[in-house]
């Protein structure tokens, strides 16, 4: 019998340690008229740093940008500057972020997809999944938090803890790792897993300093053919 890539034992008792330690993670400043592209901008500033450095940097382009269009039409490097030099991937986060408005204007001619709560759950995570410059772990942060949908995310700063606490195997991808915990944790205690594990990645600033994430060569992604581009609930 193959042994799990994660530790049941070591994940049960991590997830106590956790609990008690009762730790929070600073909430995302959502607008009213459209929060799921928020979730989206957010997780995708929150994706290999803190919550903190996220949430300051959400505010930032909130100040420096008139709107979501406003950060769509401006040039990467403009959205680097309003990030900050130093941001973690701050680089490749402007190409993303820009590549992901840039996708979601053209499907659905505006910055909102709120449509996206008609949809079935299984096809909203493919919509998210399929963004242009969206990594699984971002689609999977707007999924859990935007839309109540079953889902862990894990990046590599998460991954890299969780190997150092003997919960998942030294060769365990963060895909790997977030398949083994969703089905590991119930739906209904998966938002606040997701929070202990945000704030405890949260608190290892300093150990994690240095581990540059390894990116993908093509920081956008390939395009990708969806089912549910441009279509309508």
């Amino acid at each position: 019998m193959i042994a799990p890539a994660v530790s049941p034992e070591h994940w049960q008792a991590l997830v106590a340690k956790l609990r008690a330690q009762a730790a929070t993670p600073p909430t995302c400043p959502l607008s009213r008229e459209s929060p799921l592209i928020d979730w989206c901008v957010y997780s995708l500033l929150l994706w290999e740093t803190t919550s903190p450095t996220a949430t300051a940097a959400f505010e930032r382009t909130r100040r420096h940008f008139v709107d979501y269009n406003d950060l769509r039409v401006s040039t990467k490097g403009e959205i680097t500057a309003a990030l900050g030099e130093k941001y973690p991937l701050a680089a490749e986060r402007a190409i993303r972020l820009h590549a992901l408005l840039c996708d979601i204007f053209e499907r659905e001619n505006s910055l909102n997809i709120e449509r996206l709560r008609s949809l079935h759950k299984r096809d909203a995570r493919a919509y998210l999944l399929s963004l242009e410059g969206c990594p699984e772990p971002v689609a999977s942060m707007t999924f859990a938090s935007g839309l109540s949908g079953h889902a862990i995310p894990v990046d590599q700063r998460l991954q890299s803890l969780l190997i150092r606490a003997d919960v998942a195997a030294a060769d365990t991808t963060p895909s790997d790792i977030a398949a083994w915990l969703v089905n590991h944790t119930p739906a209904e205690e998966a938002p606040a897993v997701t929070s202990l594990l945000r704030a405890w990645s949260d608190s290892h600033t300093q150990s994690l300093r240095g581990g540059t994430p390894k990116t993908p060569a093509h920081p956008t992604g390939r395009p990708r053919k969806n089912p549910a581009k441009g279509s309508k609930a």
